[in-house]
């Protein structure tokens, strides 16, 4: 009988709060309601960053001698037209952390730096034979180190 008690008890405190309009019943969810009283606040607009773009993938124009050079090019092809590199970087990517990869791609890039005129990527193969051309990526910002 206590258990009826409390459940009529309970429903008569609801139904009493729905008769008289109570708004700690029917608020729903305060975050709604106060997004919609706020004014809404304008953000200031982010500004540009002091790094220099990246070059990744720009095509050379056509009168420059990275133009002339061709994906699946090998190094040697790639230093008759542009002769010594003025710098060379290596780096992973991540098919070099993938354990059931079997392309003949190792994942390991290399790129080769030219002063005033960007960069020359080649891959480098997993089971032999020589790097070829990937990606050629004009940047007259290159500073070739």
């Amino acid at each position: 009988m206590v258990i009826r008690f409390t459940n009529a008890l309970a429903t008569g405190v609801i139904a009493a709060a729905l008769v008289l309009g109570s708004g700690a019943v029917l608020s729903g969810c305060k975050s709604n309601d106060a997004a919609a009283q706020k004014p809404a606040v304008e953000k200031p607009a982010a500004k540009p960053e002091a790094a220099k773009p990246s070059a990744e993938g720009k095509p050379a124009p056509a009168g420059s001698k990275l133009s002339k050079v061709q994906t699946n090019m090998s190094p040697q092809q790639v230093q008759e037209i542009m002769g010594a590199a003025n710098g060379e970087s290596r780096y992973p990517t991540g098919k070099s952390f993938a354990p059931f990869q079997y392309s003949n791609d190792s994942g390991w890039r290399v790129e080769y730096k030219y002063k005033g005129q960007g960069r020359v990527v080649f891959a480098t193969p997993r089971w032999g034979g020589n790097m070829k051309v990937v990606r050629v990526d004009y940047d007259p910002t290159e500073d070739g180190n």
